[in-house]
């Protein structure tokens, strides 16, 4: 039997995609921009993904938990690295300084 969250992702993923080809071309879909739509029905498909994984998964709360701070601590050293390796001046600029200007 097919996991029903997959097919509530295809079946958004495929809803979307046809919303788009019928109703995308440069107006707005529900009030976005099609980019806008497209993107929010990709994230939403990916959250289904992820959200069906943790509910079929046999783990406790305790090690979702443990994995969430995990992949968290990752993004953050990458962040943090990618900032300390292309920041102007050597300086670690994470948070923008109140007198910073646009370019």
């Amino acid at each position: 039997m097919r996991n029903p969250v997959f097919l509530a992702g295809l079946a958004i993923i495929f809803g979307a995609l046809t919303i788009l080809l019928l109703f995308g071309d440069g107006g707005t879909i529900a009030g976005m921009s099609s980019d806008n739509f497209a993107r929010l029905a990709q994230l939403t498909a990916i959250l289904l993904l992820v959200s069906g994984g943790v509910v079929a998964s046999r783990a406790g709360p305790r090690t979702h938990l443990k994995s969430a701070l995990f992949w968290i601590a990752v993004c953050a050293a990458l962040v943090v690295g990618y900032q300390m390796f292309h920041a102007d001046e050597g300086s670690l600029n994470i948070a923008p300084s109140s007198n910073a200007q646009n370019v």
